[in-house]
């Protein structure tokens, strides 16, 4: 869902985090070489899962998962970033025009890794994690009739 993920970005920025949009910067179209300047979150957003439609034929809610992976110059900068963005986002209620945010939760934190496709102008690696969360989302939306 979109709106989830202009309300997570927004979260995250509002922390001073660097946040990228599915998308890294690198010196040209063909490089691994990291230009953006370290450290910065990535988000990656899905569109969601709806429920089964009730009986009025709305969907109650549509559990909605994403992604941020973390990244810095060592395990300790990728690691304290991905603290920062936890901290904003586990257990937040998101703020969504037209809609009822659940609980931000928390699903998998894996270890962090040192990342060497992709490295620095000085050419070390860089290092990144990735912690997936889930948010259900509730349509409080209702079209004005006739």
């Amino acid at each position: 869902m979109r709106v989830v993920d202009e309300a997570v970005i927004t979260v995250l920025k509002g922390a001073g985090l660097a946040v990228m949009d599915s998308f890294v910067p690198t010196d040209n179209e063909n490089s691994k070489i990291v230009t953006y300047p370290l450290p910065f979150v990535v988000y990656y957003g899905a569109l969601g899962v709806p429920s089964k439609p009730r009986l009025t034929g709305r969907r109650q809610q549509t559990v909605v998962g994403f992604m941020v992976t973390y990244v810095g110059i060592d395990r300790n900068q990728a690691k304290w970033e991905g603290e920062k963005a936890r901290a904003v986002l586990e257990g937040r209620r998101l703020v969504i025009p037209g809609h009822k945010s659940g609980l931000v939760t928390l699903l998998t934190s894996p270890w962090v890794w040192r990342d060497d496709d992709m490295i620095r102008p000085d050419g070390k690696p860089i290092f990144y994690g990735r912690d997936t969360y889930e948010v259900p989302v509730f349509n409080t939306y209702t079209p004005e009739g006739p």
